[in-house]
């Protein structure tokens, strides 16, 4: 398992992040990930990343997302 919080421009700074996830609206079962991380601690071994997002449909709160690598 990989950890993703660090951002280019604002590092590990959870509360001013820009990666964000909405509910997918087009038939799909679950969420759209936009963004981009950086220094995923485990990331060359993991099989599964925590993906830390900003969550639209939620009022923005700050939410993990277990994501397969690949």
């Amino acid at each position: 398992m990989a950890f993703a919080i660090t951002e280019p421009s604002i590092g590990s700074d959870a509360t001013n992040m820009s990666t964000n996830v909405i509910l997918a609206t087009d038939g799909r079962d679950g969420y759209i990930l936009n963004g981009e991380k950086y220094w995923i601690g485990n990331g060359t071994n993991a099989d599964y990343i925590i993906v830390w997002a900003k969550n639209k449909s939620e009022q923005n709160q700050v939410q993990g997302f277990i994501v397969k690598k690949g």
